[in-house]
């Protein structure tokens, strides 16, 4: 949001869980809020899976109206109808570095205990619950909820 000049709206962050339920649930009370927006980033795929949900149920197209976006790019992600643009965390790599660390340690790794930082590249995976650049028309404002 900063990168595009937009300030957050606190009003549409949502607590929520990381389960379908949690995300139908939470975007529905944002719905009945009557809040506008256009996007929705989701904590987990699951989540994400269930805004979409509550999305269809609101009479909303997904990506026209509402585009979604997940985390954790789980192989049902892949089969959504639209199939949800996701987040992918590389979980491969990231369990790699933590076998390395545990396995560093039980061979008598001196190095202080503590917090150890190891990053890890993301990438997002588009599929069909984004618009990509081309198809959002230059300064086209978009019929989101409350629109």
């Amino acid at each position: 949001l900063s990168a595009a000049g937009i300030d957050p709206d606190p009003a549409l962050i949502l607590p929520s869980g990381f389960t379908q339920a949690a995300g139908c649930d939470g975007l529905r009370s944002l719905l009945a809020r009557d809040h506008r927006f256009d996007a929705v980033f989701a904590v987990t795929d699951a989540a994400a899976l269930g805004a979409l949900r509550a999305l269809a149920d609101a009479g909303l197209r997904v990506p026209d109206d509402v585009q979604v976006v997940g985390f954790d790019n789980i192989a049902a992600a892949a089969h959504s109808t639209p199939r949800l643009t996701t987040v992918d965390p590389n979980n491969a790599a990231r369990a790699d570095s933590v076998v390395e660390l545990m396995m560093a340690r039980l061979d008598g790794d001196s190095a202080p205990l503590g917090r150890q930082v190891v990053m890890h590249p993301a990438a997002l995976v588009e599929r069909e619950s984004t618009l990509s650049r081309q198809q959002i028309e230059p300064g086209r404002r978009r019929g989101g909820p409350g629109a």
